[in-house]
């Protein structure tokens, strides 16, 4: 690796560590570490449980090398979605996440 490479890989250990505060969700089935910024939540739309529907999630490339929209993320017990890949950069994904996501059927 070069000097560049080990820089980011120091940063990315440091981003990810305990001192930044990230919390751990399971990614399909592995547990990984992510940075989670809860988004509109639903009283926003006038339920009264406050709880977020979207969300950004950020990850590392090496723990998600090929994320996939509908992959599933489990947080505290909660399965939300993949919506949309935002942004990577070969080091991370910065994802758009969504939770009570309906089923879309075909021709309807």
């Amino acid at each position: 690796m070069g000097l560049f490479d080990d820089a980011v890989q120091s940063a990315m250990e440091v981003w990810f560590g305990d001192d930044m505060d990230p919390e751990t969700v399971t990614y399909g089935a592995t547990p990984i570490r992510a940075h989670v910024e809860y988004g509109e939540n639903r009283e926003d739309q006038g339920f009264r449980d406050g709880s977020a529907i979207s969300a950004t999630l950020l990850v590392r490339a090496k723990d998600v090398p090929t994320p996939v929209r509908r992959d599933a993320v489990v947080i505290n017990t909660i399965t939300w979605y993949v919506a949309q890949i935002l942004s990577g950069d070969g080091y991370t994904w910065q994802l758009l996440i969504e939770r009570d996501v309906r089923p879309i059927f075909a021709g309807m």
